[in-house]
């Protein structure tokens, strides 16, 4: 199979079924690589901030794509990826406020922030499951002012990788 090849695209959290690799995944050459959203799945902030819905855009820390080993890709096991994102944890990251129609820095709704850090990672495992579906359900725990809670990091896509 070769690596250019999406295995999934568009934007998930918890179960990914992936299209193309057999069962047991001896076709994806070395294995796979999983890119995440630079941007958290929205949820309503309470009135910390308005009753607005409220998301984080990630780009700044520079998420790089999770690699998943081919050997590590056994059909009922979990696989930890706490080390490929622990270089992110005490970055800043942009909070962005909406009032349903649009989205906008937190900066231009109020002064006075003095910004956002992601504080750890929960749900820092893939499962593989049978029927070439991979479970995948990321947060960041972003902690700031008026907030500190865990936010959903979906996937966007996954392809196979070769060294």
């Amino acid at each position: 199979m070769p690596s250019t090849l999406n295995l999934f695209s568009g934007s998930a959290v918890g179960s990914i079924l992936l299209s193309g690799p057999s069962t047991n995944y001896d076709n994806v050459q070395d294995g796979l690589l999983i890119t995440l959203s630079n941007l958290t799945s929205d949820t309503l902030s309470g009135s910390s901030f308005g009753n607005r819905n409220i998301r984080f855009d990630l780009s700044s820390v520079g998420l790089t794509p999770i690699k998943i080993p081919k050997e590590k890709l056994v059909v009922n096991s979990s696989i930890d990826i706490s080390d490929q994102l622990s270089q992110y944890i005490g970055k800043k990251v942009q909070a962005q406020l909406s009032d349903g129609n649009s989205w906008e820095k937190i900066d231009d709704f109020y002064n006075n922030i003095s910004g956002f850090t992601i504080k750890s990672f929960g749900g820092a495992s893939i499962k593989v499951l049978p029927n070439t579906t991979l479970s995948i359900n990321l947060t960041a725990h972003i902690f700031g002012d008026y907030t500190d809670g865990d936010f959903k990091i979906p996937v966007i896509q996954v392809n196979t990788y070769k060294n």
